[in-house]
């Protein structure tokens, strides 16, 4: 049994681009959905996973947990960087749980909010490496 989605739009999907420095390109993607667990594929849990493809390789991939007979509004951000694909226009977003498939999903260029991600991420990741320094003169990380 599938789960189930609720609301008109089922599911509302927004993709960025920035080109980076060299062949590389920032892609960020934006999911939207509102689930119903329906499945126990253990601790009483419906995971339902969300996979987007370039060229035929998983560049991207995060499971949602949603308890069974819960309802739940979830917003996923998918972020990863690459070279820039020539062979195939887009990628491909798939939900094998939600029997979803979109192929090319065609991301628009918008730097801002591809490299503000990026942006957050690298500082996020700077504080985790130098969080024990940090934590000498007072500051708390997590």
């Amino acid at each position: 049994m599938l789960p189930e989605v609720e609301g008109e739009d089922r599911i509302v999907i927004h993709g960025y681009y920035a080109p980076l420095e060299g062949d590389r390109s920032c892609n960020l993607y934006r999911i939207r959905v509102t689930l119903i667990g329906t499945q126990d594929d253990g601790e009483g849990e419906d995971l339902v996973d969300f996979t987007i493809y370039d060229d035929g390789r998983v560049v991207a991939q995060k499971y949602v947990a949603i308890p069974v007979g819960a309802r739940k509004e979830v917003e996923l951000l998918l972020f990863y960087e690459a070279p820039l694909s020539q062979r195939a226009p887009g990628v491909a977003i798939e939900s094998q749980e939600l029997g979803i498939y979109v192929d090319p999903f065609t991301p628009e260029e918008n730097g801002s909010m591809c490299l503000g991600y990026r942006n957050e991420l690298l500082i996020r990741s700077h504080i985790q490496r130098n969080c024990r320094t940090m934590s000498r003169y007072g500051s708390k990380c997590r």
